[in-house]
């Protein structure tokens, strides 16, 4: 993306504004993405994937994105983000579960989320 960027950088002015990373910034950038990545599940660990809340976890977000592993939120940061992806799955169109099969869905993963640290 950022040769793109610097590609198209060069040529007719600019891409609409839009400047290139520095090396710097990018060195800033992929650190942060490395250390906030989504990590995928590891379903040898869950074997409640196969109970009904386990599938709607999974049928939910694997609509656009490899399923996560619940660890990487707490059990009390989960209701914000499942609520935050109701709204991106509506906002694209996507399948939204209802409020019973969400409230599986955040308690599945509150169960499994990591402890405060």
């Amino acid at each position: 993306m950022n040769m793109r960027m610097r590609m198209m950088g060069g040529m007719m002015g600019g891409m609409m504004g839009v400047v290139a990373p520095s090396r710097v910034e990018l060195d800033i950038l992929l650190d942060y993405l490395q250390k906030h990545a989504q990590e995928p599940i590891d379903a040898a660990k869950y074997p409640d994937l196969n109970t009904q809340a386990g599938q709607a976890f999974s049928t939910s977000c694997v609509q656009c994105h490899a399923l996560p592993d619940p660890r990487q939120h707490t059990a009390q940061e989960w209701p914000a983000v499942v609520g935050r992806m109701r709204g991106h799955e509506a906002a694209m169109g996507k399948f939204v579960p209802d409020k019973t099969t969400t409230a599986e869905i955040i308690d599945f993963l509150r169960r499994h989320g990591r402890t405060r640290e």
